[in-house]
C-alpha cells in the first residue's frame, strides 16, 4: 500500500491506545516508512468528518460574506 501524503511505502504497525482509563488497547494501523503518517479506519473516518465540517463552515461563511458585499441599490 502507498502513503496518501508522500506516496511512500506503508507497513502495518501496532500502537497502544490509552485514551480512556480502562487500560491498554492495541491498535493496528498503516504507518508510512518515509513520512510517518498513520492511517487507521477510525482515523480516516474522523479526518473525513473534520474535513466535511470545515467545508460546511467555509461554505456558510462565504455565503454570509457574499450577502454582505452585495451592492445596495440607490433610488435615483
Amino acid at each position: 500500500m502507498r502513503c496518501r501524503r508522500c506516496h511512500g511505502l506503508t507497513i502495518v504497525d501496532t500502537f497502544i491506545d490509552m485514551n480512556d482509563g480502562s487500560g491498554f488497547h492495541w491498535l493496528y494501523a498503516w504507518r508510512c516508512v518515509n513520512c510517518g503518517d498513520v492511517t487507521a479506519p477510525g482515523i480516516t473516518l474522523r479526518r473525513r468528518l473534520h474535513r466535511s465540517l470545515i467545508t460546511q463552515f467555509i461554505a456558510r461563511l462565504t455565503k454570509t460574506w457574499q450577502r454582505k458585499t452585495e451592492p445596495i441599490p440607490l433610488g435615483t
